[in-house]
This record gives C-alpha cells, sequence and structure tokens, in this order.
C-alpha cells in the first residue's frame, strides 16, 4: 500500500458536514465578555498613545472584537504590525498585519479609537 493511500484511511472523519463549525460557534458564545470601560485615567493615557503613533511605526494594539450578534459582547484580541494610516477625524487606524505564510499577501485592519483597550510599540528582543 502506498503513502497516499495509507494516509487516507487515517485522515479526519467528518460525518456530518459542518458540525465542527457550528460547535466553534457555540463555544465561542461561551467564552464572550462584555467590554470593559476605561477609567479616565487610561483614557488619557491612550489618547496620548494615539497621538504619538506615526505612519510606518510599529505598535501592538489590543482591541474589542464585538460580535455580529450582540455587539454589547465579545472578545479582545491583540494585533501587531505597521501603521498605514492614523485618521484623526474619522477615528481609526489602519494597521499592516502580516498573516499567513509567504505566499499569503498582507492584511490591512482597521480599528476604531473607541475598540482600543492599549497601545504599545513593539520592541524587538
Amino acid at each position: 500500500m502506498d503513502l497516499a493511500q495509507r494516509a487516507r484511511i487515517y485522515s479526519p472523519f467528518a460525518a456530518v458536514r459542518g458540525h465542527s463549525e457550528k460547535n466553534h460557534e457555540e463555544e465561542m458564545k461561551l467564552y464572550r465578555i462584555m467590554r470593559l470601560k476605561l477609567t479616565d485615567e487610561d483614557a488619557e493615557r491612550l489618547a496620548a498613545a494615539i497621538s504619538d503613533i506615526k505612519k510606518d511605526m510599529e505598535i501592538t494594539v489590543v482591541y474589542f472584537r464585538t460580535n455580529s450578534d450582540e455587539p454589547t459582547f465579545g472578545d479582545y484580541a491583540e494585533l501587531s504590525g505597521k501603521v498605514v494610516e492614523v485618521n484623526a477625524v474619522f477615528g481609526y487606524l489602519k494597521i499592516k498585519t502580516e498573516r499567513g505564510n509567504a505566499l499569503t499577501k498582507p492584511e490591512n485592519t482597521v480599528i476604531s479609537f473607541r475598540k482600543i483597550a492599549d497601545i504599545r510599540p513593539v520592541s524587538f528582543v
């Protein structure tokens, strides 16, 4: 028996299509959290950090991702990348992130200032 046929024997079996995706959605509902309110001191510190951000800076942003079903619930995500745009008028950051492998192209992620919980420069070790 050649190696490809042996691999097919031991490959995972999904009896019901979409079952694992539905389980993942249900699992994510269990781990959703409510958005935290920033203190006045944290809001001032964050506003100062946002005003210091310049184009092409490497930063790490912690922000709240909302759930499409219930906008008050979601989770906090951390994203590192290079700043493409800081738009103070409309209140958002655009960050270029390297995702996947060398074959995938970088993505631009837009994050609203209102959803940011923390910003810090990327430190290289």
